[in-house]
């Protein structure tokens, strides 16, 4: 890999920390990295960013956008950050549109079966993967009778959240990941909600626990990096506050299945698999399968583990790639995530609504501070080598919030 390396062009560089990882992990080895960003984010001042811009609102100006980006750079590596992007440019990689350009992405096929839950539970369900018994109502009627036979506290979760998301932002319905209902009423009103769509969210039976995640990069029908971290902490649920690296374990049966998983599928490249591990019961189950780069990236990439690299590098360049054991027991935090969790805590405990889980707020904060005064944490945004995103990052929060503020008070004037 010597002389100038092509360069790349990152859609969705917005993103919480995966697109900053995204930017520094190419970056640091020479890659021009040209970002895409919806609204100013910490990876638009990093110190290894070529150049920056700001994304068109529509389709069409997005894919004119890349190609003026890579006629002006050169042929380019195209990555995508989230699921829509993602389909997005495969779309337009299929139809011809992308011009001096190789996107780094797998097949809309591909794509398809991953973003589909109800595909990837059978997948799953067929390789001995444990996955949550589940109920999707399929029409107002079936919604208003919820089976009788059916557990509680359960969950609901869509299985299409990419495909759902225009639908509901027009019927002007929030998108929510997760919610939790403890009982038969709470879930009928909660399955209501969404009469307006007609379309309805699956309802799963809840597996307390704590998240664990596996992490793969398939290159022909192999993985060439595993990686496995857990969540002690989240915020929103759902999402790493703190999270720490593990050590591989041999004859990993869950990661034996996963990567047989995406054999089956034909993936190339990144994906990363959510489980529930009860430490009672013991029990594992399959929450979610991402087919892109996920939030808790900088964990990786403190850990060693190159995702974003290898997507570079062996996707793109086409060249073999040796990788090096990464470093368990990394701790990776967003310190502001962990401490919007304590004030919520403190201050809204309700909004930490997760069933079965209960905090003592004095322990979580000296779990925090621990983290905070231990010098082996890293962090999402900060770093030494790179500390303008965490100055940006700072002012631009503090300046949304202060005009949320704003917002908020002139609209308690005006009512």
């Amino acid at each position: 890999m010597q002389g100038k390396r092509p360069p790349v062009i990152v859609l969705g560089a917005e993103e919480p920390t995966a697109g900053l990882v995204a930017v520094r992990e190419l970056g640091e080895r020479g890659v021009p990295v040209h970002a895409i960003f919806r609204s100013r984010a910490a990876a638009l001042y990093s110190r290894w960013l070529t150049q920056g811009y700001m994304r068109p609102a529509d389709v069409d100006g997005t894919i004119a956008l890349i190609n003026a980006i890579a006629e002006r750079a050169g042929p380019a590596f195209l990555i995508g950050m989230t699921e829509i992007d993602l389909r997005i440019l495969r779309a337009a990689d299929d139809e011809g549109r992308l011009r001096g350009i190789r996107l780094l992405a797998p097949t809309a096929t591909q794509l398809r079966i991953v973003n589909d839950k109800a595909q990837t539970y059978a997948l799953a369900a067929e390789l001995g993967i444990p996955v949550p018994r589940s109920w999707h109502p399929a029409s107002a009627t079936e919604a208003a009778e919820p089976p009788d036979d059916l557990g509680y506290p359960c969950v609901l979760k869509w299985i299409d959240p990419v495909g759902m998301a225009p639908l509901l932002e027009r019927h002007r319905i929030k998108l929510l990941k997760v919610e939790y209902c403890a009982e038969r009423k709470a879930l009928r009103e909660a399955l209501l909600r969404y009469d307006p769509v007609g379309s309805y969210p699956v309802v799963q039976e809840y597996h307390p626990g704590v998240a664990e995640a596996y992490c793969l990069f398939m290159h022909q029908g192999r993985p060439l990096l595993r990686f496995r971290h857990h969540r002690p902490s989240e915020w929103p649920i759902g999402i790493a506050a703190r999270a720490v690296s593990q050590a591989l374990e041999a004859n990993d049966v869950l990661m034996e299945k996963s990567a047989e998983l995406l054999q089956h599928i034909g993936w190339e490249g990144a994906a990363m698999f959510e489980y529930r591990r009860d430490p009672v019961s013991k029990r594992t189950v399959l929450l979610d399968l991402n087919g892109r780069f996920w939030t808790g990236q900088a964990l990786a990439y403190h850990s060693g583990a190159p995702f974003v690299w290898l997507t570079y590098a062996v996707l793109g360049l086409e060249e073999p790639v040796a990788v090096a054991p990464y470093r368990a027991g990394v701790v990776c935090m967003g310190a502001v995530s962990e401490l919007s969790r304590l004030y919520a805590l403190m201050f809204r405990p309700s909004a930490l609504r997760e069933p079965g889980k209960k905090y003592k707020f004095h322990t979580e904060v000296a779990r925090f501070v621990r983290a905070l005064c231990d010098p082996r944490t890293r962090y999402y945004v900060f770093s030494w080598r790179d500390p303008m995103p965490l100055v940006a990052d700072t002012v631009l929060k503090a300046m949304r919030a202060v005009a949320a503020l704003y917002r908020r008070r002139r609209g308690a004037r005006t009512s």
